[in-house]
């Protein structure tokens, strides 16, 4: 089952790590993106200024110009009325940009000059109103008289025939009591700042992308970090719990030469020496006592614990294993495996192949285990175990005729259950795993059951 503990442990050093770093993200972006906002809004100030300020400048440099050229008509013409129809004239000529002219007014506020708009001329338009009820022509006039100046307001953009905000610079004629003056229409201020405000938020996206980048990636570098801290402490765990695996194996092989060298040379030696007390017995005996019988018999029973000891010292540590190896232990044990459960047992070894102890023994384990399932649960009649060797790996097969392994869940007759639930298999496979092989089991229903070990040779092979 699954350490809900240590889970609990890992996700709370997880959020401890990634927790403050997505505060700090959050609170530096926060505070980076509240100084770009006063810092935009100021500079949205500081270019609407200066672009009115160029404004103005241009504008006031145009009246100056019509100003300059229309002085020398005014003191060199002594006739008054010829001399304001060569102004009038002038003036109407004069253009800037695409919407640029001039108008004239009288102080009173009768129109003397319109290029834009002849049909109001020698008409007074003092109580004329814009689209935010300012005095337009009151507002000129007054600022004429006292030396000249600007004034914003509202009035039809002759290009687009629609009323647009615009600045008037006007100065006055003195001589002929005429207020002379022109505008600059400033609805494109409002789209070089649209334009601006645009160009702050294309960069703010920018930089929140790249801060979200920043974050994700430290994030997931923080998660690898951590998960490759508990990859490494995980295979440093399955090490250890496979050299105790191994070294319980171990001590279990030791113990069992060490019960099987008491059985034989112990106990099995004092049934012998009984034995032989008996047979002893029964040569000084009437043969036509009853007694002869119950010596014959005694001495069949004793017989039988014999080899019944013998047979449980083999199986507990067989001395071929020790002595000759793997492949002729395993052939005496498919020969007794048979002899005593009557099951065809064909075996083939593999000629002139030493392997590791630890190897033989891991693998004579895993045969003895395989044959033992087959006699309790196969209903098989024969068996089959071989071995091929190529240059990378040892394989070992062993396969039954038997019901295969039965599961309460089948699918198309295919045994689904888990193969690895019972102990012995559950051996077999942390066995084979110790030494970097692996175990695959083939079963089907009623079509017998197919082991499969495969291990690196070069691992494995005895040290010259």
């Amino acid at each position: 089952m699954p350490d809900y503990g240590i889970c609990s442990l890992k996700l709370k050093i997880i959020l401890l790590a990634i927790i403050p770093l997505v505060v700090v993200i959050t609170v530096i972006s926060l505070m980076f993106f509240l100084g770009s906002i006063d810092l935009a809004k100021e500079q949205r100030r500081i270019i609407k200024e200066n672009i009115m300020a160029e404004k103005k400048y241009e504008l006031q440099s145009y009246v100056n110009i019509a100003m300059y050229s229309i002085n020398h008509i005014i003191n060199v013409n002594e006739d008054k009325e010829e001399a304001k129809e060569h102004v009038k004239t002038l003036l109407n000529n004069m253009r800037f940009d695409s919407d640029g002219y001039f108008f004239v007014y009288t102080m009173d506020g009768t129109n003397i000059l319109h290029p834009m708009l002849p049909e109001i001329q020698g008409k007074n338009v003092w109580h004329v109103k814009d689209k935010n009820g300012k005095q337009v022509i009151k507002e000129l006039t007054a600022i004429a008289k006292n030396g000249g100046g600007f004034f914003q307001y509202c009035w039809n953009k002759p290009s687009v025939n629609k009323d647009m905000p615009k600045i008037g610079y006007v100065v006055s004629l003195p001589e002929w009591g005429w207020m002379v003056g022109s505008g600059i229409y400033i609805d494109d201020i409002d789209e070089e700042i649209k334009n601006f405000n645009d160009q702050v938020t294309n960069s703010f996206n920018n930089t929140f992308v790249r801060v979200m980048i920043v974050t994700i990636i430290s994030i997931s570098m923080i998660i690898l970090f951590i998960l490759s801290i508990n990859i490494s402490e995980k295979k440093l765990a399955d090490k250890k719990l496979k050299e105790l695996t191994q070294r319980i194996v171990d001590l279990q092989e030791a113990e069992r030469a060490r019960v099987a060298r008491e059985l034989h040379d112990g106990i099995n030696q004092l049934l012998v020496c009984i034995k032989y007390s008996l047979e002893a017995a029964k040569e000084h005996v009437n043969k036509k006592s009853a007694a002869e019988q119950e010596l014959q018999c005694g001495i069949q029973r004793l017989d039988e614990a014999i080899q019944e000891i013998r047979r449980i010292s083999r199986d507990l540590r067989p001395s071929l294993l020790d002595h000759l190896g793997l492949f002729p232990a395993l052939e005496a044990l498919c020969r007794d495996f048979s002899r005593r459960t009557n099951i065809d047992v064909r075996y083939i070894a593999v000629d002139n192949l030493r392997l590791a102890s630890e190897v033989e023994t891991t693998l004579y384990r895993i045969a003895q285990e395989a044959l033992t399932n087959v006699e309790r649960h196969a209903n098989a009649t024969q068996v089959r175990l071989w071995f091929k060797v190529n240059k990378l790996a040892l394989m070992m097969y062993i396969e039954d005729n038997g019901q295969g392994i039965l599961s309460s869940h089948q699918s198309n007759g295919t045994a689904i259950t888990d193969v690895y639930r019972g102990v012995g298999l559950r051996n077999m496979r942390e066995r084979i795993g110790y030494h970097g092989g692996e175990m695959l089991i083939d079963t089907k229903t009623h079509n017998g059951t197919k082991i499969t070990i495969k291990l690196p040779l070069l691992s494995i092979q005895e040290a010259a």
